[in-house]
């Protein structure tokens, strides 16, 4: 009985200061006390302390039961910090103070860490592999998770609801969001945002905070999707570094280097407290733990804590006096249902305030009306093939490119632009002969299509390319003293260009796509074996590489202003041109690489395609010229050209009709006849 009365008594003094603190909480904010008597709740609201952990949901997002586990306080990877230090990241036990085994080991320039039930993840700021990578927590299964696109990223974050990845990237000056496969990403926040640093999610209100140290240096917050920037620290604040949250008292801390302190303030942006202040200190990364703040120290080289409310307790972690970057101790926040998973957004699902959700596209792609269906203005694809296997290859400009077999001539036809141009017939044709081409290293890359004449170049050996009309089926050859190892057309030009070798040298002539009015183009003498070309519409470039000399250049169309874009290459063997990128692979290489065609600061970054069969890349390029309003039909357009069998482009308006090799060409220069004097005993 008297249990009962107990109950009723509680009952009736939670409806009595329930109904208070929600009053005081639409006009007192300023007045509730959460570091006594009183918790706040992350909107803002006040309840007694007595009712956190009692097993009953008083904030409206249930903030006063997180945390709440019975002794010991956090249990496994609660209790487990990760730390990045350059090449390694490694693990420290919070609840034994002892230093766990190595996660990883072996990297370059690591330095945002981030864990959640699964995987650890880190970023790396290396020349050519800055990117957002992860393992599983043992260090097993390392992958690419996002590379294209990706600059100096300082912080990452994982969202426990839906998995997305948030990051803060100085070098390209944004607030990102990858999906939880790195396939697809996106800009969340681009605007008044110079030099981007900590980043802390606050996943059950939806709430994100960040860090810029740029020349307006604040802490700001905004919903996860972007949306609802507000400032909440813009004075006396200079080289703000990593930010942390605090879910038990709603609180937000920051680390500032150059004033060599440790602050906080709650959600609100309210309250703002100094924690630690020292002359020798440089704090980098911050994290919380239970009652502690934690944060690696450039200064003194250690990853040190104190308590997180009187600063008091201040210690040393791991003191190895090195540089410890980032460091990250693992909170799981109350379970809440995905909202995302009804929302079956196409590409990327972003949590707001109160669990909302929206969905959002990657880079170069907008969002439908109905708002869910991402749309680019053009896909960015290319066709590789290795070992006689054909792949569909899908560069994303910003997160990780995709790839897929091409297991046969109905997905080669879906991926091919040309083929609605085509007969059934025609792209079963060119699926089987660059399948059988890509499995001949000896032959690699020298297979192209003409859009205009709707014909098939390729090297068939004997100092020849073999040119067959994918309309009727007729072939006809092209003959040359030397071994023709690249193809490269213009058909917008009528130009064709190949790269021919003998035993010790190669070199790159210009000529019609009928093979007349040759010329020499690259007038150097290139090592071979193999020089892959490409040709970039938008500067009227020509791009080749040099296997021997391990080189990527360029040239005017002309033949004039050559540059040297990379150099120190192993053995480059394909080339083609995706938008403002130059893309190649290189000789016994399961990677292929990527670089600005233009030579710009953004490096040359690679990624392992890695369920290939062994075999170089063969590249072909999907970049066909489309035809302008106006633009004048080819001859070889309109009925053949009134060829026999090829019709071949020899200027932009005229065209020269090819035969085969049992064939000459009759005086009409359209008809080819049996060639009296061929001998066809062999």
């Amino acid at each position: 009985m008297g249990g009962v009365v107990w109950l009723f008594i509680i009952l009736l003094l939670r409806l009595f200061t329930g109904a208070s603190a929600n009053l005081q909480s639409s006009n007192e904010l300023s007045e509730c006390n959460s570091t006594q008597n009183e918790f706040r709740c992350s909107t803002g609201t006040c309840v007694p302390k007595i009712w956190v952990c009692d097993g009953e949901r008083d904030c409206l997002d249930g903030g006063d039961e997180w945390n709440c586990d019975d002794e010991p306080k956090n249990e496994s990877e609660d209790s487990i910090l990760i730390y990045s230090s350059d090449t390694e990241i490694g693990a420290f036990d919070l609840i034994t103070n002892k230093s766990l085994p190595l996660i990883m080991k072996n990297l370059r320039n690591v330095v945002g860490v981030a864990l959640d039930e699964t995987f650890v993840y880190w970023s790396m700021n290396s020349f050519q592999n800055e990117g957002i990578y992860r393992a599983f927590k043992n260090g097993t299964g390392a992958q690419v998770l996002a590379i294209a696109g990706i600059g100096n990223i300082q912080e990452l974050a994982v969202d426990g609801i839906t998995g997305n990845i948030y990051y803060t990237d100085a070098s390209n000056k944004y607030l990102g969001v990858c999906t939880a496969s790195g396939v697809y990403c996106t800009a969340i926040i681009t605007e008044g945002t110079e030099k981007p640093r900590g980043l802390a999610l606050y996943p059950p209100t939806g709430q994100l905070y960040w860090s810029d140290w740029g020349n307006d240096p604040h802490i700001s917050r905004a919903e996860m999707n972007g949306n609802s920037r507000t400032p909440l620290v813009t004075t006396d604040i200079i080289w703000p570094n990593g930010i942390a949250i605090d879910d038990i008292y709603s609180r937000l801390y920051w680390a500032d280097a150059k004033l060599k302190r440790i602050e906080s303030i709650n959600f609100l942006g309210e309250d703002r407290q100094v924690l630690v202040r020292a002359i020798q200190m440089h704090p980098f990364s911050l994290s919380v733990f239970q009652d502690r703040i934690l944060w690696s120290d450039w200064e003194t080289g250690n990853i040190r804590s104190c308590n997180k409310t009187s600063g008091e307790s201040l210690g040393t972690l791991v003191g190895e006096n090195r540089v410890f970057r980032g460091v990250h101790v693992y909170q799981a926040f109350t379970k809440f249902d995905n909202p995302c998973e009804e929302m079956r957004c196409g590409e990327i699902c972003l949590i707001g305030a109160d669990l909302s959700c929206s969905c959002a596209c990657s880079a170069n792609k907008t969002l439908e009306a109905d708002g869910k269906t991402c749309k680019g203005d053009e896909e960015h694809r290319l066709i590789l093939g290795a070992g006689g296997i054909l792949f569909d290859y899908r560069h994303e400009f910003l997160g990780r490119p995709q790839w897929r077999e091409i297991e046969n001539p109905e997905e080669f036809a879906s991926v091919f632009p040309e083929s609605h141009s085509l007969s059934i017939r025609g792209w079963q044709f060119m699926f089987e002969e660059i399948s059988i081409i890509s499995g001949d290293n000896e032959t690699l890359g020298a297979v192209a299509f003409d859009s205009i004449g709707k014909n098939f170049y390729s090297v068939n050996g004997h100092n020849r390319i073999q040119v067959t009309n994918l309309l009727n089926f007729e072939t006809t050859f092209i003959s040359f003293s030397e071994d023709p190892r690249s193809i490269l057309l213009v058909p917008e030009e009528a130009t064709m260009f190949v790269a021919l070798c003998s035993e010790s040298s190669c070199h790159v002539d210009r000529m019609s796509m009928s093979g007349g009015g040759r010329t020499r183009f690259v007038r150097e003498v290139l090592g071979g074996p193999r020089v892959p070309l490409a040709f970039d519409p938008e500067t009227r470039r020509v791009f080749w590489g040099d296997e021997t000399a391990g080189t990527l250049n360029s040239i005017s169309f002309d033949g004039y202003d050559k540059q040297l874009l990379q150099a120190g290459l192993k053995y480059p063997v394909g080339l083609a041109i995706l938008k403002d990128f130059v893309f190649g692979t290189v000789k016994g290489s399961r990677e292929v690489f990527w670089a600005n065609k233009t030579g710009g600061h953004d490096g040359m970054k690679a990624l392992n395609i890695t369920e290939t069969p062994e075999g170089d890349f063969l590249v072909l390029s999907l970049n066909f010229p489309r035809l302008k309003a106006g633009e004048e039909i080819h001859e070889c357009r309109i009925d053949n050209g009134g060829c026999s069998h090829v019709c071949l482009l020899e200027t932009t308006i005229s065209r020269v009709c090819g035969c085969p090799l049992e064939m000459t060409l009759e005086s009409d220069q359209k008809t080819c006849s049996p060639d009296q004097n061929q001998d066809t005993t062999n």
